[in-house]
C-alpha cells in the first residue's frame, strides 16, 4: 500500500492490536484483551445488573446478579477481543509488509 509508512506501522503496533513477536501467545493476547475489552464490559454489565437479586450457578451456589453480570461481561468481552485479534492478525501483518 502506498500510503502506509513506517510511522503508521509503528502506531498500529503501539495499539497492541498486533505484534510481530512470535512469542505473543494466546495467553498474553487474552490478558491484554481482558484489560482493554473484558473489564470495561464486565463493569458495565455488572453495574446494570446490580439490582437484579441473585442467580443460581450450578456447582457454585447463589451469587449476586451484579457479580454474574460482571463475569459474563468479562468473559464475553475478552473472547470477542481475542477472536478479533487472532482473526485479523495475519491480514494486518500482510498489510504492514
Amino acid at each position: 500500500m502506498a500510503g502506509m509508512n513506517e510511522q503508521f506501522q509503528r502506531e498500529l503496533l503501539k495499539l497492541g492490536f498486533i505484534s510481530y513477536s512470535e512469542q505473543d501467545t494466546l495467553w498474553s493476547i487474552a490478558k491484554r484483551c481482558a484489560a482493554i475489552a473484558g473489564l470495561p464490559l464486565g463493569v458495565a454489565i455488572g453495574v446494570a445488573s446490580a439490582k437484579g437479586g441473585t442467580v443460581v450457578v450450578p456447582g457454585v451456589g447463589t451469587i449476586s446478579a451484579g457479580l454474574a453480570g460482571f463475569l459474563a461481561g468479562l468473559t464475553s468481552g475478552t473472547a470477542m477481543c481475542t477472536a478479533a485479534n487472532l482473526s485479523y492478525r495475519n491480514e494486518m501483518r500482510r498489510l504492514l509488509q
